[in-house]
């Protein structure tokens, strides 16, 4: 069967490789581009640590650390997930963050995990460190989910859009 791979390359350049024979090979780079060596975030930059999911109507959403100084989260869309993909040119999510009702500004937002519930986006990992602090995972109410103040839940909602979900 077909097999796709993520692959962030030496240079932190995204990229998708797929293979029709199977899960051992051999891969073939596909790119946005017919340079062979452009990958996607060529013109955008680099990013690393992707994630992949589905939504509800079969469209294939990347989610990525970026190395940006206004935003370190980016997002990418396609149809079928391999060809034709596109950018935000907004980012996924800030530095801005709600910790247990104290706002804060983190100095690191990294490592992006997902959970996903029939084709919705509903909770956002990150790896973070605040400023002068400690790294721990954090946890990010994205969608369609009551937040509960006890359980420590990130209330995010530095990118609030029109449909009520934070991404």
């Amino acid at each position: 069967g077909n097999e796709a791979l993520l692959d962030s390359g030496p240079a932190s350049h995204l990229g998708i490789m797929t293979s029709s024979s199977g899960w051992q090979g051999p891969y073939s780079l596909w790119n946005s581009s017919t340079t062979p060596t452009t990958h996607y975030l060529t013109s955008r930059g680099y990013a690393e640590d992707p994630v992949l999911y589905k939504d509800r109507q079969g469209n294939v959403h990347m989610l990525f650390h970026g190395f940006y100084d206004k935003f370190p989260g980016g997002h990418g869309w396609s149809r079928d997930g391999v060809r034709n993909w596109e950018f935000s040119t907004t980012p996924a999510y800030t530095f801005s963050a709600n910790l247990n009702g104290s706002n804060m500004t983190l100095a690191r937002r990294e490592r992006p995990q997902v959970v996903v519930e029939d084709g919705v986006l509903r909770y956002l990992y990150n790896g973070v460190q605040p400023h002068n602090g400690h790294t721990f995972n954090m946890v990010t109410v994205v969608c369609g989910v009551e937040s509960n103040n006890n359980n420590n839940t990130n209330n995010d909602s530095s990118s609030d859009n029109s449909n009520g979900c934070n991404i």
